[in-house]
């Protein structure tokens, strides 16, 4: 239990003594209430570590509440259709995959590996699993490797969308396999659609908003 530094009483400290408070009461001209006021004047005013505006902290910034709810919409928006587009294409963990044709292939360091990748893995992997948090509006932005593929040999890989994602994905973006065997993906679909936190972006709009 604290002790406050002026009066000794346990209970409540010099910030907030009653002793000291009257004290200043009655005498303010002395000491005590120079000090107090000093305090108050060097005081800086509470801001909040998101927005930066003052009055208020990060956990009842308004321009946050209103910015997570932006971000999640925007989140929600591309995962619905991406799990839409999963139904219609078969693509869900099993769905057999394959390099694409090298003519397809615009970037030119991409280009170059695919023959090496083909030679040591082969031709075909499976869809292992995908990366859920990778799976958002920021592959319109960047594409990012969101799924782990496995070649006949055993080896995993991280690996882009297939190239029937690419209208999700960035304009610039080089997916270098394509379905080859698509499966049933409702069961994928709907164990998805069933995480709220998922479905509506809860997960990754703090990642987004950066904080």
């Amino acid at each position: 239990m604290a002790t406050c530094s002026y009066c000794y009483t346990r209970g409540h400290t010099r910030r907030t003594c009653p002793t000291l408070d009257r004290h200043i009461q009655d005498n303010p001209d002395g000491y005590e209430a120079r000090k107090r006021q000093r305090e108050l004047a060097n005081k800086k005013p509470r801001k909040c570590s998101y927005c930066s505006e003052p009055g208020h902290t990060k956990r009842t910034c308004e321009t946050l509440k209103s910015d997570r709810m932006q971000m999640r919409a925007r989140i929600s928006d591309w995962r619905k259709r991406y799990l839409d587009n999963c139904l219609t294409t078969g693509f869900a963990p099993g769905t057999l995959l394959k390099f694409v044709d090298e003519s397809k292939i615009n970037n030119y360091y991409t280009r170059g590996r695919l023959s090496t990748w083909i030679e040591k893995h082969g031709l075909y992997a499976m869809v292992v699993r995908t990366q859920k948090d990778q799976l958002d509006h920021r592959q319109e932005g960047y594409s990012k490797n969101g799924v782990i593929v496995r070649f006949p040999g055993g080896y995993e890989m991280q690996v882009q969308l297939p190239i029937e994602f690419s209208h999700l994905m960035d304009q610039h973006s080089n997916p270098y396999m394509e379905i080859a065997g698509k499966v049933d993906a409702l069961d994928y679909v709907v164990s998805l659609k069933s995480n709220n936190d998922w479905r509506e972006g809860y997960d990754t709009q703090d990642f987004h908003l950066r904080i």
